[in-house]
């Protein structure tokens, strides 16, 4: 019987473990978007604008977010398209190209 009640301990503290972490996850996912706003293309700054006309003149803007850093540095997230092809890349509030965001499903299918 007191092995029973110690293996159940166990599992339940496991339990409490996992649940934690995923407390965790979530809390910090909630702050990552905490710190991303969705804004209209004409507010983009135009050297973003000029930039991405130069290097991606074949793509519309779809969406744009400014991304507030802790330290208070503001880039930028571009989403473009092309026909059906969509791509994501980020710059600085200068017009500098910082690189192109992995599509989270691109990624997983790129692991298997």
């Amino acid at each position: 019987m007191e092995e029973d009640n110690s293996m159940m301990e166990e599992a339940m503290e496991e339990v409490e473990e996992v649940m934690d972490d995923m407390t965790e996850e979530m809390e910090g996912e909630d702050e990552e978007d905490a710190n991303e706003r969705e804004i209209p293309a004409s507010d983009l700054p135009e050297a973003i604008t000029t930039a991405i006309s130069e290097a991606y003149a074949d793509y519309t803007i779809d969406e744009a977010e400014e991304v507030t850093a802790d330290d208070g540095t503001i880039t930028y997230e571009v989403e473009l398209k092309k026909g059906e092809e969509e791509i994501e890349v980020m710059y600085s509030a200068g017009g500098e190209y910082l690189g192109m965001e992995e599509d989270e499903d691109e990624m997983e299918k790129a692991e298997e």
